[in-house]
């Protein structure tokens, strides 16, 4: 296979990808590059699509039970 050949075959492959895939795909090319992109998300950010609905579905409702106060047992 030609680098032309592989590049075209890989774009093919990318335009199949959700966005959020090539997020993370973009983030893991640039981590093997070594670049720090300027204005790079920090924090939480970086998270964007690490999660599945179910599993951050839960996480809030957890999170909503621990701001409940039950005044008797204090």
């Amino acid at each position: 296979m030609s680098n032309i050949e592989l590049q075209e075959s890989i774009i093919r492959s990318i335009r199949q990808l959700t966005l959020i895939q090539q997020l993370r795909l973009l983030d893991f090319i640039n981590s093997m590059l070594r670049i720090k992109r300027e204005g790079e998300p920090e924090g939480l950010l970086k998270f964007v699509g690490a999660f599945e609905k179910e599993d951050l579905q839960e996480m809030e409702q957890a999170l909503e039970d621990c701001e409940q106060i039950d005044e008797n047992e204090w």
